[in-house]
């Protein structure tokens, strides 16, 4: 159990610069729910990383504009 535990992660999306509720509210309700689990967890097992999604754009229809004849 305790393997498991060392090699948990989660993954969550967020905007840059809004990491305080993971750092504060969510990294110490993750660490409750841990100690639940295995009493000898200690808080500095829990750490929060960030991380850049790379991200790659649709690409775009190329259709040709119509032309105008004028004859």
């Amino acid at each position: 159990m305790t393997q498991f535990l060392a090699d948990l992660t989660i993954w969550e999306r967020i905007w840059p610069g809004r990491g305080a509720p993971l750092e504060e509210f969510f990294r110490q309700e993750m660490i409750q729910a841990l100690k639940a689990i295995e009493p000898t967890y200690a808080d500095w097992m829990v750490s929060v990383n960030y991380g850049v999604e790379s991200y790659i754009a649709p690409q775009r229809s190329r259709r040709r504009r119509a032309t105008r004849s004028t004859s």
